[in-house]
């Protein structure tokens, strides 16, 4: 488990730099509670946005380890939310699947 690292960085074009842990079991778990919270009811019973933005947000506030100096999750604008969901779940993906650019840095 040693060679997992603690943290892996991202950027977001226009926005800055970030950094997620790895995901284990015990964050997954997390984030099902959180998203269910979020929706306040049964994220099955939510309307599909309610239920993406609640994801995203719940996601993001467990894995984000790092982020630009003044850079509020739940202050960011909705589009802005979401370049950075999706430039973490890509460089979640390419770290997975352990492709090239996925930078596998210590902190």
């Amino acid at each position: 488990m040693s060679d997992i690292p603690r943290s892996v960085p991202f950027t977001v074009d226009g926005v800055g730099e970030f950094a997620f842990r790895p995901r284990t079991v015990g964050d997954e778990l997390l984030i099902q509670r959180k998203t269910r919270e979020e929706c306040g009811c049964n994220p099955d019973d939510a309307g599909s946005d309610l239920r993406y933005l609640s994801t995203v947000v719940s996601e993001l506030s467990v894995l984000l380890v790092g982020r630009p100096n003044g850079w509020v999750l739940r202050e960011a604008k909705v589009p802005q939310l979401l370049a950075v969901y999706t430039a973490f779940r890509v460089a979640e993906t390419r770290f997975q699947d352990g492709l090239p650019g996925a930078t596998q840095a210590k902190s």
